[in-house]
């Protein structure tokens, strides 16, 4: 007869590495030793599942995170095309022969303005939007397949500890 240590030894690596309870060496133990096997797994498969809600809940802020991100990121793109629009409508303004030479100037400064607010913030913005962007949708992709390998497992050990 194995020895209580080998015994337990062997138990907390079956529940510790995931795998289900092998037929045949749960045939060899006795009675006590195949249900502590059994409710070991059961409560792997319990972790797993807090594990899994857990990480559902981290990737439902992600994606939360990275939607914030790309409205953002569509806001700037429309006050860009605004930009532009008023930018056409200056230029438009300052070609044509109609206008009063005083006015030129303030036109001028106004266009200015403009071509400015266009090359400044904005601009960084949209880069530190998209390099979040690129960070979130990379995250959202790892938790995403540790969350299916989670439950996955889950579910190998689920199926293996109803046996």
């Amino acid at each position: 007869m194995k020895s209580r240590k080998a015994i337990l030894g062997g138990i907390a690596v079956l529940a510790l590495s995931g795998a289900g309870v092998p037929s045949l060496m749960a045939a060899d133990l006795p009675d006590p030793q195949r249900q502590i096997i059994v409710e070991l797994a059961k409560l792997r498969v319990d972790v797993l599942l807090i594990l899994t809600e857990t990480q559902q809940m981290k990737i439902e802020k992600l994606s939360a995170d990275l939607h914030r991100v790309q409205q953002r990121q569509k806001e700037l793109a429309a006050a860009e095309a605004l930009r532009r629009e008023q930018l056409a409508d200056l230029d438009q303004q300052l070609a044509s022969a109609d206008l009063p030479e005083q006015t030129r100037p303030e036109i001028e400064a106004v266009r200015t303005g403009v071509v400015e607010t266009m090359s400044g913030t904005a601009k960084q913005e949209q880069s530190s939007l998209e390099k979040r962007q690129a960070e979130l949708t990379d995250q959202l992709r790892l938790e995403t397949q540790r969350f299916t390998a989670w439950k996955q497992q889950a579910q190998l050990l689920a199926s293996s500890a109803a046996q």
